[in-house]
């Protein structure tokens, strides 16, 4: 009993525990159950064995823990019963946990508690086992070899002694190389806010109490300054270029914008460091509200003119001008060039304000020579003609000069490059149309269609097929959404038409007064079924609002061609037609436009007048109002209005009215015109009039003033008739004949004495105008000067949308300009919100990044560049308040130290308030290279082991201050925790050492670099050089190494295994490691393994009497060790590795619960660096002579799928193995359109 007692090993039991925990519940329970099983016989037998020297260390161990009662309760307990023995005993958490989480913490601390028991008996029994050897109560054959082992033991222990010495003599004092112990253990801890600021002293004392009970010591590596700052918020923006799509390829436009924020906590799921979910909703673009808007009925047109600026007025054209030879070059040009760094960069000069003078030195040389002025177009030429001289060997420098042509065009309706100009660009994108196209494998490598390769480039005969405004219409044509408010909320037009700027004719857009004419123009067409539009029912506005956003569905993204354009001012201009709600006045009063009505009353005359005004028309800025009539009771008799009086006597004047039209200015009624027209036209053949009348009033050049919309509204009199109203002045009609006509009546019915003749003719009554019908058009035009903000009318609003909210811009000063989209900080951008007292205050960022996202290929360097949000917009925080980055550029978990300026400020709307923000942006499009972000919060510090880092312990932790500190809360530690580095074992020391001597620490051979590599750094499990090779052609390529790295194999195994990849930070390390250390001139690649997925498909035919179900997964958990080079026997588990497909079938025929496998194949899944994906099917190989996979490539490991197709069969059958076709692979898994047979 005490040998068994002694002879037990801990470190056995731990792991098997383990392994019984990935296998479920049920196991683990089983083997605690077993283990106390174990221990309550062990405590019987010491108890009647040995009960003098044992008895009261036991009782004490049940005095202090119960531990008889304990150890026989989960002894006895059956695995239904051991949750709530476990419960009883006290070994669940005290706080609250889901029920399976709860369970599963009870069983590993039972488990421990056990193990615990067992080593605090283990030296008691070693005393009673020697003493009973000393007792002589053993039998002599038993002491006899018991005597034996201990002098072998002895012998041996003194020959090893001399060996180890002398290794240690010769390794460590001579060569210098010592046993490498563990690293130091850091944990990322943070520190929550207090309520004032405190520092932490560097070398604090942090103690860390394990699951076990064990207390680990820490100490801060850095003073820290807790502050009472707190992180409110995190956001993302992200601008995709997207390859694929031929705007990027050939233009190197932006192709999408993804947003997201995220309140205070853990972030979303998945949620990389600069890329935002792309299903995440957001809006962005810009909302007008304006008086012009508020049409209610009729056919209303609108006309919207977006003017824009680029950074200087520098014309797009050129033109004529004469230019004195000692005229000073024209600056306009240097800050064009310097508002467009990535223009400039196009050229590779080693400084950009050099590339600028050359640029523009050599801009003004064609402007002299040309006799015109510097234009846009000389500086895309001068960098086109550049590009031709040099060799142009970038397609990235191309595409950006194409894109900014291509802007020009579209947003400025420039005309299409000519002559050498445009034979530059041609040669340009005929070198790199491959690139330009977007294309793996192009048509022909004769194509040379420059339509072909961007569209709107197509000639035909010599000419170009297509206008600038046809591409707008085609790219720009459907690029925003646009609604306009009413009261029961927006609604989009029935016709909306996005064009050019010029496309508007200059009658239908009010004009700027600017020499350049950039921007576009949107045409509104509004049904008169369509709802009057109104503010909108939130009160959000006073005025019609209309929503332009970015459509996210559009067939190409605008960012990259409005991003360089602030807007500057913004036309409007409305022709509505049909509106009937009007206040309309005669002399006597109020008329009731809604039923016939007489306009100058019941006895009307010279003079008379006829006002009308409608609410919706004198709040605007009118140019013309037009108003038609249709007159109601008209006299039917040819003539006219002769053959209507021609029964009055001869002394009525027959009337031929006329009015003069006239409107009413802020200083008085002013006629239109100089002669009166008349009110009634008639036929030419018959002289019937006409029952329609219509006549227009221009109204040159006044400005109404504006007016409030509560005073918008029907008049009741008309001495309320406000500016913008028009009257109608009768004049030549007289009385209508009013006056004559009871006499004309009287004589007509006066009897006739004379027999025989006809009966007068009885007057027709007096004509009295009557109009049945009243209809005004109107047209309104008017500009919001945005940078005249006093110039302003009532409810003219201006609002710029972001993802992130909404800043009123217009009539409120933003001390900065704005244009359709939020100005772009680069690619991709991580914002923060810094809340509470301290915010402004030097603090410690803590960034909780996995250690994920990683790529073969070690991405360019991902510059970030920090910046700060100030009421003048986002500026370049300095380096100099950025004290420390332990981040390595945001791609693992540390703290980034800075303070930020006191100017820090978050300006209404534009972002959430409550705080300040800062944000980390790059410009490299390799970003989404980096790992997940989990959280980011304040008051982050390092903290470093003190003693002992051989007993690392996986699990959670909780966190105190060694001496508590007044007012700061417990530290708690970031979630992502990467296990140190473990100490050096003998026989690791001996090889490493014995390796060192062979290389001398020299990079000369293959052995040598790999060598190196694993000496360097222990974090590489495997190291493959592979010499004169390059992944960027299978040739042999002299002078460069690839050197191919692997992570050690995850701790614990999965059903479904993934590929483990090195940071970039990393492999850039190892590279620069070899550079160091290797023959002068040569190249060294460092990148990751690339991983070929291996899957197989078999019916199989399991053993009697065992369920199909469970032995099909048993045999999945088998395939996925055996194919994967974490687990696999040395002919997978190596660079080079093959699998033959008949001796994988037999070793999986060979298992014991297998009985017969059939349909048996194995698909080779491969994806290169571009990545194209390809698969192989062995079922293509039916009667071929080789059935060996090899890897893709030469740096390619071999790993299982994630899942395995097995079938199950019930009687013994030959089904011989068919090719998989679409309905047997998985979308998004193993689906590959394109399937390659392996020839």
């Amino acid at each position: 009993m005490a040998a068994q007692v002694i002879s037990f090993r801990q470190d056995d039991e731990v792991t098997r525990f383990r392994c019984a925990m990935e296998q479920g519940q049920e196991a683990a329970a089983n083997l605690v159950r077993f283990l106390a099983a174990k221990l309550d016989d062990w405590l019987s037998r010491m108890t009647s064995q040995h009960k003098a020297s044992l008895a009261e260390p036991i009782a004490a161990l049940d005095t202090q823990m119960s531990l008889t009662t304990k150890v026989g309760k989960l002894a006895d307990a059956s695995i239904s019963r051991m949750p709530e023995v476990v419960k009883a005993q006290g070994f669940l958490p005290a706080q609250g946990e889901a029920a399976s989480t709860a369970y599963r913490i009870g069983l590993n601390a039972a488990h421990r508690q056990l193990l615990h028991t067992i080593a605090s008996l283990q030296p008691l029994a070693k005393i009673a086992f020697e003493n009973r050897l000393a007792s002589h109560e053993l039998d002599p054959a038993i002491g006899l070899i018991i005597a034996e082992l201990t002098m072998s033991l002895e012998v041996e222990k003194h020959v090893n002694y001399f060996g180890a010495r002398h290794r240690a003599f010769y390794y460590g004092d001579l060569i210098g190389q010592d046993l490498r112990g563990a690293a130091p253990e850091r944990a990322l801890l943070h520190l929550p806010s207090g309520a004032v600021l405190q520092k932490v002293p560097k070398g604090t004392g942090i103690v860390a109490q394990l699951d076990d009970g064990r207390k680990v010591r820490f100490q801060t590596e850095t003073e820290v300054a807790v502050t009472p700052a707190k992180v409110g918020a995190t956001a993302a923006l992200t601008y995709t270029t997207n390859m694929k799509n031929s705007l990027a390829s050939s233009l190197g436009a932006i192709t999408g914008m993804h947003a997201i924020i995220d309140p205070a906590g853990p972030l979303s799921p998945g949620r990389r460091v600069f890329n935002a979910p792309p299903e995440a909703p957001f809006d962005v673009g810009i909302d007008i509200a304006s008086e012009m808007f508020a049409v209610a009925e009729g056919h209303r047109t609108i006309n919207l003119a977006l003017y824009m600026d680029r950074a200087t007025d520098l014309p797009a054209a050129s033109y004529p001008q004469d230019i004195a030879p000692d005229a000073i070059p024209d600056p306009r040009i240097a800050l064009e060039l310097r508002a467009d760094p990535a223009l400039v960069a196009t050229l590779d000069f080693p400084s950009r304000i050099k590339a600028i003078e050359f640029i523009a030195r050599r801009v003004n040389q064609l402007a002299k020579e040309r006799n015109c002025i510097p234009s846009m177009d000389l500086i895309y030429e001068v960098i086109s003609r550049e590009l031709v001289q040099r060799g142009n060997k970038s397609a990235q420098s191309l595409r950006t000069l194409l894109g900014r042509v291509l802007t020009l065009a579209l947003i400025e309706n420039r005309a299409w490059p000519t002559g050498a100009y445009w034979t530059a660009l041609e040669a340009g994108i005929t070198k790199h149309k491959a690139a330009l196209m977007g294309q793996r494998k192009p048509k022909s490598d004769d194509q040379k269609q420059i339509g072909e390769i961007i569209e709107a480039f197509t000639v035909v005969k010599g000419k170009f097929a297509y206008e600038p405004a046809e591409i707008f219409q085609k790219l720009l044509g459907d690029a925003f959404t646009i609604t306009l408010s009413t009261e029961t909320g927006p609604v989009t037009a029935t016709t909306t038409i996005i064009k050019p700027l010029d496309a508007l004719t200059s009658q239908t857009v009010a004009k700027r007064k600017k020499s350049t004419a950039a921007g576009i123009g949107v045409q509104l067409i509004f049904a008169p079924e369509k709802p009057a539009l109104t503010p909108p029912p939130d009160g959000s506005a006073a005025a019609p609002v209309m929503n332009i956003r970015w459509n996210q569905s559009g067939r190409a993204c605008p960012i990259t061609f409005f991003e360089r354009y602030m807007l500057d001012a913004i036309g409007i201009t409305i022709n509505v037609k049909g509106v009937s709600q009007v206040s309309a006045f005669s002399d006597d009063g109020l008329l009731a436009t809604a039923q016939s009505f007489l306009p100058f009353g019941a006895r009307p005359k010279d003079a008379a007048t006829f006002t009308v005004s409608a609410p919706e028309i004198v709040s605007k800025p009118v140019t013309s109002i037009a108003m038609a009539i249709e007159w109601a009771d008209l006299p039917t008799t040819p003539g006219g209005f002769a053959g209507h009086y021609e029964t009055y006597p001869d002394t009525v004047v027959i009337p031929e009215p006329k009015v003069q039209t006239a409107y009413l200015a802020p200083d008085g009624w002013k006629p239109d015109r100089e002669e009166p027209l008349p009110l009634f036209e008639s036929r030419a053949h018959d002289g019937l009039l006409h029952d329609r009348w219509q006549v227009r009033i221009n109204i040159p050049g006044i400005t109404f003033p504006p007016l409030p919309r509560q005073d918008a509204k029907p008049l009741k009199s008309r001495n309320n008739v406000k500016p913008g109203a028009i009257r109608l002045k009768l004049q030549d009609a007289g009385d209508f004949g009013q006056a004559a006509y009871p006499l004309a009546l009287v004589n007509a019915m006066r009897p006739r004495w004379v027999p025989g003749l006809r009966p007068r003719k009885i007057p027709p009554a007096p004509y009295i105008p009557k109009i049945s019908k009243l209809r005004l058009d109107y047209t309104a035009s008017a500009t919001m000067d945005l940078a005249a903000t006093e110039t302003a009318r009532p409810g003219d609003q201006v609002t710029q949308i972001t993802p992130f909210g909404h800043r009123v811009a217009f009539p409120r000063k933003i001390h900065r300009d704005f244009g359709l989209f939020p100005k772009r900080l680069g690619l991709a951008s991580l914002y923060v919100q810094l809340t509470g007292a301290g915010s402004k205050k030097r603090l410690g960022l803590l960034f909780d990044i996995a250690d994920s996202g990683h790529q073969r290929i070690a991405p360019d360097v991902v510059g970030i560049h920090w910046h700060y949000l100030t009421a003048q917009g986002w500026k370049t925080l300095p380096e100099t308040v950025i004290f420390s980055d332990t981040t390595d550029g945001l791609t693992k978990s540390g703290v980034v130290i800075l303070d930020l300026p006191d100017d820090a400020d978050t300006p209404k709307g534009e972002f959430p308030d409550g705080g300040v923000w800062v944000a980390a942006s790059t410009d490299s499009p390799h970003f989404a290279t980096h790992p997940v972000l989990s959280q980011v919060r304040t008051n982050g510090v390092w903290a470093q082991r003190a003693v002992g880092n051989d007993d690392h312990a996986d699990g959670p932790r909780s966190w105190k201050f060694e001496t508590p500190i007044s007012g700061l809360a417990a530290p708690v530690e970031a979630s992502r925790r990467a296990p140190p580095r473990a100490a050096e074992s003998a026989p690791h020391y001996l090889a490493r050492v014995s390796e060192r001597l062979r290389h001398r620490k020299r990079a000369v051979t293959p052995f040598d670099v790999e060598r190196l590599v694993l000496e360097k750094f222990p974090e590489v499990w495997i190291a493959k050089c592979l010499p004169h090779l390059t992944r960027a052609t299978p040739e042999p390529c002299p002078g460069t190494t690839t050197v191919v790295i692997t992570r050690h194999p995850p701790e614990v195994m999965t059903s479904s295994p993934e590929g483990r990849l090195f940071d970039p930070g990393t492999l850039n390390k190892v590279q620069k490691y070899l550079q160091s250390h290797g023959a002068e001139g040569v190249q060294y690649e460092v990148v990751n393994p690339a991983f070929d997925r291996i899957h197989v498909r078999a019916a199989v035919r399991f053993s009697p009497f065992l369920d199909d179900g469970a032995m099909a997964h048993k045999l999945r958990l088998y395939l996925a060790q055996v194919l994967s080079v974490w687990t696999a026997k040395d002919s997978l588990g190596q660079f080079g590795w093959q699998l033959q497909e008949p001796v994988l079938r037999a070793q999986i025929a060979a298992l014991d619960y297998v009985e017969d496998v059939t349909d048996f194949s194995v698909l080779h899944f491969m994806v290169d660096d571009t990545p194209h994906y390809r698969l192989a099917d062995t079922a293509h190989w039916a009667g071929g002579p080789d059935h060996v996979i090899r890897p893709s490539r030469p740096w390619a490991l071999a790993l299982s799928a994630s899942d395995h197709a097995i079938s199950t069969l019930e009687t013994p059958q030959n089904i011989p193995a068919t090719p998989s076709g679409i309905g047997r692979l998985r979308v998004g898994d193993m689906l590959i359109v394109s399937e390659e047979a392996r020839q």
